[in-house]
Formats: C-alpha cells, sequence, structure tokens
C-alpha cells in the first residue's frame, strides 16, 4: 500500500485531512496516525482508498501510515502538519499623511515564513498582492490598503494590516 495524502511535508488548517493512497483492490485498509488505528476503509476495485477521520486530529505534527491485505503489509509514513494559527501582518514602508503623489510603494510582512499576501486598497474585496507592491494613477484624495497574510496552511490574518494616506497633487493657490 501507498499513501499518497496527505502529502509528506505538507501543512494543512484542516483537522480532519482526507488520507488517500492506493492498495491491493477489494482490500480492507487499516489507517494509522501517529501509530494508532482511527478506522478501516476498503480499496476499490481500482486500487484506491480515501479515508475521512470521524474525529478532529489535534494541532501539530502527525503521522499516517496504512496496512492493507493478509499478512497486513505496512505502507510508507508520511509527515504533516495541521497549522492553525493565523500569520499575523504587519505594514513595513508605505506612504502616510499627504503625499504629492499618485502612486504608492508598499511593503509588508508576516510572523510567520513563506506567506503570500493579499491586498484591498480602499474596500475593494481582498486579492494576491505582491510584496513590496506599487499602486499607480490613484486619484486625489484619501486611500485606505489593508493587508493580510496567508498561510502555506491557508491560515488567513483575521486583522488585517491597515494604513490610510492621502494624495494631493494639486498646487495650492498664491
Amino acid at each position: 500500500p501507498v499513501v499518497q495524502a496527505p502529502a509528506n511535508g505538507t501543512q494543512t488548517n484542516n483537522q480532519r485531512p482526507v488520507i488517500s493512497g492506493t492498495a491491493e483492490a477489494n482490500t480492507t485498509v487499516t489507517i494509522l496516525v501517529d501509530g494508532a488505528s482511527i478506522g478501516t476503509t476498503t480499496a476499490t476495485a481500482a486500487v484506491t482508498f480515501t479515508f475521512t477521520p470521524a474525529a478532529n486530529l489535534t494541532a501539530g505534527t502527525h503521522t499516517v501510515q496504512v496496512t492493507a491485505g493478509a499478512p497486513a503489509l505496512p505502507s510508507n509514513t508520511n509527515t504533516f502538519t495541521i497549522d492553525l494559527v493565523a500569520p499575523d501582518t504587519t505594514i513595513v514602508s508605505g506612504p502616510t499623511g499627504s503625499v504629492a503623489s499618485t502612486s504608492a510603494p508598499f511593503d509588508f510582512s508576516s510572523n510567520e515564513a513563506g506567506v503570500s499576501y493579499q491586498c484591498s486598497l480602499d474596500g475593494s474585496a481582498f486579492a494576491a498582492c505582491t510584496d513590496p507592491v506599487t499602486f499607480t494613477g490613484l486619484s486625489q484624495g484619501s486611500h485606505t490598503l489593508a493587508v493580510r497574510a496567508v498561510d502555506v496552511a491557508g491560515n488567513v490574518d483575521s486583522t488585517p494590516a491597515s494604513r490610510t494616506w492621502v494624495v494631493d497633487t494639486v498646487a495650492p493657490d498664491t
């Protein structure tokens, strides 16, 4: 038998990750998480199996292995991590107050490595953005950027970092 998912070395925020792989057709597959049996399933005629744990697994690192056949042959062992902690996002640099530019470069960071970012400019829907990012062609007036980090496990910062500034490129009357 072979465990294919969760893939070795992956992270997830799903406490009941689907465990799947291949085994001899129509054999009983015993699922072992951290060395303990958490249930059984039967491999299909197409030699695949899928199993979802009945109870939540705890946050942290786990191993998954299966046994199948008679005698019960062990599979490979995959290690995966359940991460339930969302990253925190910080705006490191960007415009503040009133600026005389229609471009706004920003740099941000997170307390977790390997995150991606989503930005919302002036209340728009959050969308993927790069770090650093520069917004161009901004209109006169107030603008607000909200940015949130998303970690490898899929956890999203629920308190996005935010920065408000004013674009003012109009020369004063003299």
